[in-house]
């Protein structure tokens, strides 16, 4: 149940008074009642136990002049016919204060001799009363579910260069295998072992340019591609950062702020959940497995055929240099994003709906450390809803530098013997997907059930490396087919029939789920859960496997045309950057709304083609900003030309 209002306190004396005089302010001002449970009970009757978790409560967004007080609000209301009739009392009032960002020490850089207490608050310039005392309490925020939609994305390869005779043309190289290359871009790697190109370009000049928007912006925008590149990834890792978005765009309306719903119609939310054709939005999860696989794939073929990474010139100093790559790439900008989110939300936006707090980004505080570390899916998580978690989208990241960790020596053993890597490799994908079927069977659970289960699945399940490293295993098992035994030709009708088998088990993965929503049809079962959790990630994976190798041997046919496209170029080059900060930017959409929100398809497709267009065009301002430059300060330190292609 949602009771807003928005109420235009004495507007023509307000009119008067800003006329006469101009130093007068308005404020918006927030009550939240806790109904009691018969007065719920009355109005949703056996509903009420199909919320997914989310409080029932009542809120009211007032617009006050700037000398009422949060206590005059309240008194008010106590008093008034929602306390006489309903029963109902004020827990908490909260009304916004202009801020003076000089002041605010949260906002700049810390007096080393001043260590952050945890008396420091960054909601200061907010006036919070309960109804029993004064106190702060955080709002829940929708970014649990970002794992899930996710919840995820990576920055993989912009493009993997094909020498002549290479995959596109199915004919073999000179050496028997695949001739092909992982450019600059590619899976976060940049080729580290690549030897330097001097050129006659100053230090100082170079570092300059580094940061300069003329050498960054041609890079960001560029959609040149070498011949015989495998460019359906340009496509497929667009389209899966759309996907992802997509689903957040319905989550964070429907699972906002636990307190404060932006949703005017949130019952009929958990309804709209059910429809069959909403199957594809709830599926988005698989996004994250999509991008497991690309990055497995595309770091199996770069290992395999880079010759400083054969088993006999493996050592301590060529690893340091394969981890650094990666953990040079990925934390910059990763690390620039958290600050800027943790301490300057406060200045983002303000209104009825804006929380008191923003715990993805407060906890961030304390816990910034596991992030730098990658190991944030790991320590401190057991018992924490994901909504309290710092970032909780960014469980992504850990997992994928965790894999990383892991590859080389899945790898070294596919280098040493084909058979022996496949086979320790195969192992690991069963034992993730058992270790996955076992853990949801003990718990079960969603994404969509992650407030009531206290994110249980989300911890245990969802972010969890060993239950989601089969997925990446499928990636390194495609590289090595890329890499070695792509010559293969394939009849037609063998290739046209692995497409309609894929395409059938792809569709039926995102659209068996239904089943459980059926009336007519009983609950999926705890073990039912477990085969699904367990099963359906890598067989996605299997799926999406096809489709890369199809096109990159010559049998993707106008899908492979599709996914070539020219435009999908650069967009793909700030994915990665997209996924981290597209919650962050849906967050301050849905707090700083004046007004609620229909969940109807025309609204909320509106919203969806907003937040796809807003955050690629601050996606590519912040490869400007925060990543490219740090792509170009590797290369002046690897002594490499600044003009040579990403």
């Amino acid at each position: 149940m949602n009771i807003r209002a928005e109420i235009p306190f004495n507007a023509t004396l307000g009119q008067h008074i800003v006329t006469k005089d101009r130093s007068f302010q308005g404020k918006y001002c927030r009550a939240t009642f806790d109904p009691p449970r018969s007065l719920i009970e009355s109005v949703l009757g056996d509903n009420i136990n199909h919320t997914y978790g989310l409080p029932l409560t009542i809120s009211l967004g007032m617009c006050m002049p700037d000398s009422c007080a949060g206590s005059d609000i309240e008194g008010l209301l106590n008093l008034g016919i929602l306390g006489s009739l309903f029963n109902l009392t004020v827990a908490e009032t909260v009304c916004t204060e202009d801020l003076d960002f000089k002041t605010d020490d949260n906002a700049h850089a810390r007096n080393p001799g001043r260590p952050y207490s945890a008396g420091d608050s960054v909601v200061d310039h907010r006036t919070i009363l309960s109804a029993e005392e004064e106190r702060s309490t955080a709002e829940d925020d929708p970014n649990a579910e970002n794992g899930s939609y996710d919840n995820a994305v990576e920055t993989l390869t912009d493009n993997i260069k094909l020498k002549e005779n290479g995959v596109g043309n199915k004919k073999g190289s000179k050496h028997g295998r695949l001739d092909l290359n992982v450019s600059v871009d590619s899976d976060l790697t940049e080729n580290i072992l690549d030897k330097s190109d001097d050129d006659d370009e100053g230090l100082v000049r170079k570092l300059l340019r580094s940061f300069s928007i003329f050498t960054n912006l041609p890079a960001v925008m560029s959609t040149e591609v070498k011949n015989f590149d495998i460019s359906c990834l340009y496509g497929i890792r667009v389209i899966t950062m759309t996907w992802i978005v997509l689903g957040n765009t319905y989550l964070y309306t429907a699972q906002s702020v636990a307190e404060v719903p932006v949703a005017a119609d949130l019952m009929d939310s958990f309804d709209l959940m059910k429809r069959f054709t909403m199957q594809a939005v709830l599926s988005t999860a698989f996004a994250t497995d999509t991008f497991f696989l690309i990055s497995g794939c595309l770091i199996a073929y770069w290992f395999l055929a880079k010759d400083e990474m054969r088993v006999s010139k493996i050592n301590v100093k060529t690893l340091l240099k394969f981890y650094a790559g990666k953990y040079w790439k990925l934390t910059p900008p990763y690390m620039l994003v958290m600050v800027m989110f943790v301490y300057l939300y406060t200045y983002l936006g303000d209104g009825p709906m804006w929380p008191n707090s923003i715990p993805v980004a407060d906890a961030c505080r304390k816990s910034w450390w596991k992030h730098l570390l990658y190991v944030n899916n790991l320590f401190g998580v057991d018992g924490v809803a994901p909504e309290d978690q710092c970032m909780a989208w960014s469980w992504y990241m850990a997992a994928t530098m965790q894999f990383y960790l892991v590859s080389p020596i899945l790898l070294s053993l596919m280098a040493f013997s084909t058979t022996m890597g496949c086979a320790v490799t195969g192992i690991l994908a069963v034992a993730g997907v058992i270790a996955a079927g076992v853990k949801e069977a003990e718990i079960g659970g969603q994404i969509l059930t992650s407030r009531e289960d206290g994110g249980q699945y989300w911890n245990s399940v969802f972010t969890k490396p060993w239950c989601r490293i089969s997925s990446y295993c499928v990636g390194l098992l495609l590289g090595l087919v890329l890499q070695r035994f792509y010559h293969k030709i394939i009849n037609k009708y063998i290739a046209g029939l692995c497409w309609l088998l894929f395409t059938c088990v792809g569709v039926l993965l995102v659209y068996v789920p239904y089943t459980q929503h059926v009336d007519a049809l009983a609950d999926w079962s705890l073990p039912e859960q477990g085969a699904y959790e367990a099963l359906a990630r890598p067989v996605w994976a299997m799926c999406v496997g096809w489709v890369i190798y199809a096109c990159a041997t010559g049998y993707g046919g106008p899908v492979s045309d599709f996914l070539s496209w020219k435009g999908f170029v650069p967009l793909s080059r700030v994915t990665f950057l997209v996924y981290l900060i597209h919650p962050v930017l849906m967050v301050l959409a849905v707090y700083t709304r004046r007004t609620m929100l229909n969940l109807n398809d025309f609204q909320m497709a509106y919203q969806f083609v907003g937040h796809v267009v807003i955050n690629y065009v601050a996606a590519i301002f912040a490869a400007l900003v925060f990543d490219f430059p740090f792509r170009n300060l590797k290369r002046v330190v690897q002594r490499k030309t600044l003009n040579s292609p990403f």
